[in-house]
């Protein structure tokens, strides 16, 4: 899962943190496939960017993984080889990582905002949630379900 986002409030990355590794590790007893949570982007807001290391530095990083920005085109080829694109912005205008994603054809599960919901359809063209729990049932769905992943 690849969450491409500046590193500031109102991108919200550690919203789904919490509930990501309690889901990565019953997965992981469950003998089912692993799954990452990978934070691509750059580094915004120096106060929260102290929250958000502190926080992600208690987790293995084959569970939760920051990396700084990469270049558009390799940022597009990475988010093509993801399962799935997350958006966790408390709110968005018209979210470019969204409108990429589906050009992609890589399934997008969104945090519902204005302008996320102006552009999913929840469950036709992406997926919207309103807590972390909801966020990895959907997921799970999503990574259990071939032919709802690819459609």
């Amino acid at each position: 899962m690849l969450l491409p986002c500046g590193i500031r409030p109102v991108k919200d990355p550690l919203f789904l943190v919490q509930e990501f590794v309690s889901w990565h590790q019953e997965r992981t007893k469950k003998n089912k496939s692993e799954v990452m949570f990978i934070i691509i982007g750059p580094l915004l807001d120096e106060q929260y960017q102290k929250e958000f290391f502190t926080k992600i530095q208690n987790y293995p990083e084959n569970v939760i993984r920051y990396c700084d920005p990469i270049p558009r085109d390799d940022l597009l080829s990475a988010m093509k080889e993801c399962d799935i694109i997350v958006n966790s912005s408390v709110s968005e205008g018209m979210a470019s990582t969204v409108i990429e994603a589906m050009l992609l054809g890589v399934p997008v599960v969104a945090r519902n905002n204005a302008g996320n919901a102006h552009l999913i359809t929840n469950g036709r063209n992406g997926f919207l949630y309103e807590t972390p729990f909801e966020f990895v049932s959907i997921c799970e769905v999503l990574l259990d379900d071939d032919e709802l992943k690819y459609n």
